[in-house]
């Protein structure tokens, strides 16, 4: 997902701190996201996240 994340924002061409602004966070938990850390991250705070990318979510379980 970090990848992804990372991809879809340099395609906006919006640098992390552009990013949180729009989304409403502080830069270094988008960089902390875009490094796979994803300690008390909400879905919420993601769909937020995807939103402004213009992206969706997709969740996978696999056994």
């Amino acid at each position: 997902m970090a990848q992804s994340l990372i991809k879809a924002r340099l395609k906006k061409g919006w640098t992390q701190a552009e990013l949180a602004r729009r989304v409403g966070m502080q830069q270094p938990n988008i960089a902390r996201l875009e490094g796979g850390n994803y300690d008390r991250v909400s879905l919420p705070t993601l769909k937020k996240v995807a939103r402004a990318l213009g992206a969706k979510i997709e969740i996978r379980l696999s056994a």
